[in-house]
């Protein structure tokens, strides 16, 4: 029986419940509770996408410092986790904000324009394209900070205001693009893996857990789903992160080095290097998607309801 709304229910429904009217049973069923999945205004996800990342960056930078120091360096795991942890930190907050707001900006405005465009396509190629729109944006923004941020991390200079002005002064404004093909070639992968597993995981999750309903995962679960498609991804992509980071600290001369050097200097001294730091980058990923995965889901039914989500049902 399709479910109608009556003109005057005894009582209305309480908030975060869904509830279900029948033709012959005016009085409201109240089912199991569950985080409703809400769409944002366009402006909204770059809000939440934006804050999002600054925390999944911020709780995991200390993760990522030690990866890009096992890149360049290659020694022993205990060196290369001694402090400082946040070395570039305010580069990269500065550059990763911005690169959430443009990715989710970018992705939700493309994809909507190709649904319009495309209704009877298979929504998940529509996503998937979407996706990578958006992480090739994103990227204009992210390089710059990236190429400051490990140059400091990996020590070729002290602090992000030094390696500003040498990498104007021996580069230009072309040395804090230095990478960024390698970048977008990490990226897009990444993207390419990550979301047609995660889709994949919420299904499976959803027809064990859930009666196959996707509406049913809150944001926990969906963290977790998240997370284990990321550590997939960064596992498979860590060869070209190892490459897009010899390209953009190189030798300290203003990152000159190209995908050819640096793929070359990498065989030529040790090929397991194409591993170097892939622990650190699948935790660092994973412990991030999981951090974002919350944040945006706290965000998200903030603004939609205007009061703070109850965290009880994060779960």
């Amino acid at each position: 029986m399709q479910p109608i709304f009556p003109k005057e229910p005894k009582e209305p429904p309480r908030l975060q419940q869904h509830v279900q009217y029948y033709e012959d049973r005016p009085q409201y069923k109240v089912v199991q509770p569950v985080t409703p999945v809400v769409a944002l205004t366009w402006k909204q996800h770059l809000l939440a996408g934006g804050l999002s990342r600054g925390a999944a960056v911020t709780s995991m930078f200390p993760i990522d410092t030690v990866k890009t120091r096992l890149q360049m360096t290659g020694g022993a795991l205990r060196d290369m986790m001694k402090p400082p942890y946040y070395s570039g930190y305010n580069a990269a907050i500065a550059s990763q904000i911005p690169y959430g707001m443009a990715v989710f900006g970018t992705y939700e405005a493309t994809k909507g324009i190709l649904m319009e465009k495309f209704p009877q396509a298979n929504k998940l190629s529509l996503f998937f394209v979407a996706a990578v729109a958006g992480d090739m944006v994103g990227s204009t923004v992210l390089t710059p900070g990236e190429v400051v941020k490990q140059k400091v991390q990996a020590g070729v200079y002290k602090d992000p205001l030094q390696a500003c002005i040498q990498i104007f002064k021996n580069s230009g404004l072309r040395g804090f693009y230095q990478g960024y093909t390698s970048l977008v070639a990490r990226d897009v992968p990444f993207r390419a893996i990550q979301l047609p597993l995660y889709e994949t995981f919420k299904k499976l999750y959803a027809d064990a857990r859930c009666n196959g309903n996707q509406d049913g995962i809150g944001p926990l679960q969906a963290s977790i789903l998240g997370a284990s498609s990321g550590m997939i991804g960064a596992a498979l992509t860590n060869p070209v992160d190892v490459i897009k980071t010899q390209m953009m600290v190189g030798s300290g001369d203003g990152g000159k080095a190209t995908v050819v050097q640096a793929v070359t200097k990498i065989l030529k001294e040790n090929p397991a290097a194409f591993l170097a730091g892939m622990p650190q980058r699948v935790g660092f990923l994973g412990g991030s998607s999981a951090v974002f995965f919350i944040t945006y889901e706290f965000i998200r039914g903030t603004i939609q309801n205007g009061i703070t989500v109850d965290m009880d049902m994060l779960g």
